[in-house]
C-alpha cells in the first residue's frame, strides 16, 4: 500500500474526460478587490484554453454590469463557453454578501449542466475560488481555498456579526464540498484544524510561479532601485504579495479617508440593521435550525394549500383562508402585550379588519346578508 501525504492525490493512468464546469469569475472582473484570487483565476482559465479536453465546456458566472473577461480578453476568447449567467452585485452588501452569495450561487447553478451530456461531457461540476460557495447545489462542488485568514485571524476578519455569521456559514458549506483544493500540505493541515474538512476531500495542488517571478526578472531589480532612488542595501519587492500585506494601498486608503475628514464615519461599513438581525442568527445551533426549518416548511405547506384551493375556487379554501389569517391575531396580541407600540397596534388592527371582512363575505355568500 502506497503511503501518501495529507491531501496528496494518488497516481492514475485513467484518461481524463471533459466536464461542464460552472465557474464564478467575478474576482477577475474586479482584480483590485481580490488580487490573489484574480491571479489564480487568470492562470486557471489560461490553462483551460491551452489544454482543452474533449467534451469540456463552461458556464460562466459574472457580475451584472461589468465586462465579461471571457469575451473581452483575447487570451480567453477561445474558452468553450456554453452559457453565461449574470449575478446581482452582492458586494454592495459588504459583509452581508458572505451570507447572500451562497443562495445566489445556488440559484445560478440550477440547470447550468443542461445539454452537457449531448456535447460529450462526462458530467458537470461547480468550481469556485472566489470564497463564495453555493449552498445545497445539486452539482458536485470543487473549492480552491486560497486564504484561511478569516478563520486563522477571526479578530480581524470576523469583527462584525455579519462577518461572523457569513464565515460560519461558509465553513459549514466547505465541509460538504466534494473536493477542497489547497496550495500546500501546511494549508491542508490548517484546513483540517480550522474547518474540520475531512482528509479524503483535501487535494494539494501547488501554485505555479508567474512569469514575473522568473529568475531572469531579478535583473530588473537594480533598474527599479534606481527609479525609486534607493540604495543597494534595500530589497525592492515590486507588486503585491496579497491583500493583507499590501501596505502602500492601505496607506493610500487611510490618507484618502483623513483628507476627506471622514475616517471615523466611513470605518463603520456594516449596515446596523443587518448586524442586529445576524446577531440573533449567531445564537442558532443545529437543533434550533432544524426546528426553524420544520416550522418554515409547515407554514409554506399551509400557504400552498390555501393558494391551490383558492385557485381552484374550492369553498373550503375560503374558510381555510379565514382560519390561517386569524391564527396570527393571538401572536400579534402577545407581541402587543409584551411591548405596546403604534406599529404593532396598527398591524393588529389591520389583521382584525381583514378577518372581519372575510367573515362578512362568507356570511353574505351563504345568504344571510343583504
Amino acid at each position: 500500500m502506497t503511503d501518501r501525504r495529507l491531501g496528496e492525490a494518488g497516481p492514475t493512468d485513467r484518461t481524463v474526460d471533459g466536464v461542464r464546469v460552472v465557474l464564478d469569475v467575478r474576482p477577475l472582473q474586479e482584480p483590485d478587490r481580490s488580487p490573489t484570487t484574480a491571479i489564480y483565476l487568470e492562470g486557471l482559465l489560461r490553462a483551460y484554453v491551452a489544454t482543452p479536453l474533449a467534451g469540456e465546456s463552461f458556464t460562466i458566472l459574472t457580475q451584472a454590469g461589468l465586462p465579461d473577461p471571457t469575451e473581452t480578453r483575447d487570451d480567453l476568447r477561445r474558452l468553450p463557453v456554453a452559457g453565461r449567467r449574470p449575478l446581482p452585485p452582492t458586494r454592495l452588501l459588504r459583509a452581508g454578501a458572505l451570507t447572500t452569495d451562497p443562495f445566489v450561487l445556488r440559484s445560478a447553478s440550477i440547470g447550468a449542466d443542461r445539454g452537457a451530456g449531448r456535447s460529450g461531457a462526462a458530467g458537470a461540476v461547480f468550481h469556485t475560488a472566489s470564497g463564495a460557495v453555493p449552498l445545497g447545489s445539486a452539482l458536485p462542488i470543487v473549492v480552491t481555498l486560497l486564504d484561511l485568514a478569516p478563520w486563522e485571524i477571526p479578530q480581524v476578519y470576523q469583527r462584525s456579526p455579519a462577518a461572523r455569521f457569513g464565515h460560519r456559514l461558509r465553513a459549514r458549506i466547505l465541509r460538504d464540498a466534494a473536493v477542497v483544493i489547497v496550495p500546500s500540505t501546511a494549508a491542508a493541515r490548517d484546513a483540517r484544524r480550522l474547518l474540520r474538512i475531512r482528509r479524503e476531500r483535501l487535494r494539494v495542488v501547488p501554485l505555479a510561479a508567474r512569469a514575473e517571478f522568473d529568475p531572469a526578472a531579478a535583473s530588473e531589480a537594480p533598474v527599479e532601485r534606481d527609479r525609486l532612488g534607493l540604495a543597494e542595501r534595500y530589497l525592492v519587492y515590486p507588486g503585491r504579495f496579497d491583500a493583507r500585506q499590501d501596505l502602500p494601498t492601505l496607506l493610500r486608503a487611510l490618507a484618502d479617508l483623513a483628507a476627506a475628514g471622514a475616517a471615523r464615519r466611513h470605518l463603520d461599513t456594516d449596515n446596523r440593521h443587518i448586524e442586529r438581525a445576524l446577531s440573533a442568527l449567531l445564537e442558532v445551533d443545529d437543533r434550533k435550525l432544524r426546528a426553524i426549518g420544520a416550522g418554515a416548511l409547515s407554514y409554506a405547506a399551509l400557504l400552498l394549500t390555501e393558494g391551490a384551493g383558492l385557485l381552484l375556487r374550492k369553498r373550503w379554501a375560503e374558510y381555510f383562508t379565514v382560519i390561517v389569517t386569524g391564527s396570527f391575531i393571538p401572536l400579534e396580541l402577545y407581541e402587543l402585550v409584551r411591548r405596546l407600540t403604534v406599529t404593532r397596534f396598527i398591524v393588529l388592527a389591520v389583521n382584525v379588519a381583514i378577518v372581519w371582512y372575510l367573515i362578512g363575505v362568507l356570511w353574505r355568500d351563504r345568504g344571510h346578508g343583504p
